[in-house]
């Protein structure tokens, strides 16, 4: 008989075994009898499976882990799908922290696994590092269905990602004096469109801003509204609730008609605005760490003497001047959650458990000391380059909540991986600004309804909308209470209800 054949009709055999096996859901397991994870996470640019973390997990934990990788654009249409076909194999689900409203929905619809009840039984590690409270902000109707990861900042103190900063090479070069109130910030763009610093055959660009930068934090805090949710008369409320948003949107109309804000604002989108800085058209401009390190390295291209700095916030007509900064916070990075599909939850917690052990943790996180990682005498640490980014700096899309103690420290060792990333977060946090921030406590964490996570898009799209277009002048002011009735309609008024009941709830 021919050999080949015989091995042919063999494999062909041993393949349709192994797919009826995977047809009816029988598990792999791991040689320590573990059952495989199929994990299903956010896009990133690398292959989870090849990337060095997940033999790392596996090697620490024991589980071994099948990676898929969710779109990078349209992810929600995509989970939706997965989940809406009931033949999803996956174990567990990670989304990142803005699709909030869309874990609560699919809680709400019975597609996720309650895990109160395993998480006090299976995860003694998760509920230590990742706290009750982190927790509890994950309720849906008084039940756990998942667990968030923070983001990696420290949340006992007060953080800014971006605010105004100006081209100071070019306002040194010309002598305006910065100004100090709003009215004075009036009249330093209108000295940049008069003497068009940049030299621009249209002129400079005096202010640029993108369509989803209608809050400016440094001019919002000039009018008390610094934050969406503000303190006052011992209850909370809505910054669109209040008279002070409606004063700072006709600020920024006066802005805007005397062209002092970039014309396009109302069509920018981040990219152009980017462009614009980076070219050297525009003078004063949101700036933040994030993007900070892509920026000045093309706008060095342009301009080697280019120089961007931070501008301290104006005082507004009342006194108000700088940012409420929330600590404390419990804001969302990640959220993991396993399918009601999923055929042993309890497992899935181990592993998560597991994952969450200090130590491991640590690893999985930071990597090894003189290998991915120093540490000086302060207990601060630094990475090693570029093994530290080679292998380490994708480290966050694998965790499944993280050690809220330690983990700000390990987070500012990807920072330092970037040098001017770094020290652009330094000046915007421990630095000058810091005097003017306001620090608020308890704002944060309140758990959704189902009814307020199906309406928080259309409610931020409503403000949005009104507010580009009463900056532009677009929309009449005389139809500020039309939009703040829109908005209350639209979910606002049920929100706040609820945020009110939970604030006031709280131990203060």
């Amino acid at each position: 008989m021919n050999l080949n054949k015989v091995a042919s009709a063999v494999l062909a055999l041993v393949m349709g075994a192994a797919a009826l096996a995977g047809c009816s859901g029988e598990k792999q397991t791991t040689a320590d009898n573990k059952p495989v994870i199929r994990q299903l996470s956010p896009y990133i640019s690398d292959d989870y499976n090849t990337y060095p973390v997940a033999q790392v997990i596996e090697d620490l934990t024991g589980y071994h882990v099948e990676y898929d990788m969710l779109p990078q654009d349209k992810w929600e249409d995509k989970l939706n799908l997965i989940l809406s076909s009931g033949e999803d194999n996956y174990d567990s689900i990670t989304i990142r922290g803005a699709g909030k409203s869309r874990y609560v929905d699919l809680a709400n619809q019975g597609a996720l696994t309650d895990i109160t009840d395993l998480l006090e039984e299976y995860g003694p590690n998760i509920i230590e590092m990742v706290g009750r409270d982190m927790l509890d902000s994950a309720k849906v109707n008084g039940r756990i269905y998942g667990i968030p990861s923070g983001g990696g900042a420290d949340p006992e103190l007060p953080i800014i990602d971006t605010t105004l900063a100006y081209r100071k090479d070019l306002i040194d070069a010309a002598g305006i004096k910065l100004p100090q109130t709003t009215e004075e910030f009036r009249e330093f763009l209108k000295e940049i469109k008069d003497k068009n610093l940049t030299g621009n055959e249209r002129g400079s660009i005096p202010l640029v801003l993108s369509s989803s930068d209608y809050n400016i934090n440094s001019l919002t805090g000039a009018f008390g509204v610094s934050a969406e949710i503000i303190e006052k008369d011992g209850t909370v409320w809505n910054r669109v609730e209040l008279p002070q948003y409606k004063e700072y949107l006709q600020y920024m109309n006066s802005l805007y008609s005397e062209g002092l804000i970039d014309t396009e604002f109302p069509t920018n989108k981040t990219t152009t605005v980017n462009e614009k800085i980076t070219s050297g058209k525009a003078v004063v401009m949101p700036f933040g760490w994030v993007d900070s390190s892509t920026i000045m390295s093309a706008i060095k291209e342009t301009d080697q003497n280019a120089e961007i700095e931070f501008m301290t916030p104006p005082q507004g007509p009342d006194g108000n001047q700088g940012y409420d900064c929330y600590v404390g916070g419990l804001g969302w990075d990640l959220i993991t959650f396993i399918p009601a599909t999923c055929k042993n939850p309890e497992e899935v917690i181990k592993f998560y458990n597991e994952k969450l052990d200090k130590e491991t943790f640590k690893k999985i996180t930071l990597g090894d000391e003189n290998v991915h990682y120093t540490v000086n005498e302060k207990g601060e640490y630094y990475p090693i380059l570029p093994k530290f980014f080679d292998e380490r700096s994708k480290s966050n899309f694998y965790t499944a909540g993280i050690d809220r103690e330690n983990y700000p420290k390990y987070w500012l060792a990807r920072l330092r991986k970037d040098e001017v990333m770094y020290n652009t977060f330094c000046k915007l946090n421990g630095g000058e600004l810091d005097k003017y921030k306001s620090v608020k406590k308890g704002l944060t964490g309140m758990p959704l309804s189902a009814e307020s996570a199906k309406n928080l898009q259309s409610m931020k799209q409503i403000v949005s909308d009104y507010a580009v277009k009463f900056i532009c002048g677009t929309e009449s002011f005389d139809n500020y209470d039309k939009f703040v009735n829109e908005w209350k309609e639209a979910g606002g008024e049920q929100y706040m209800k609820e945020y009110r009941e939970w604030y006031e709830s709280k131990e203060k």
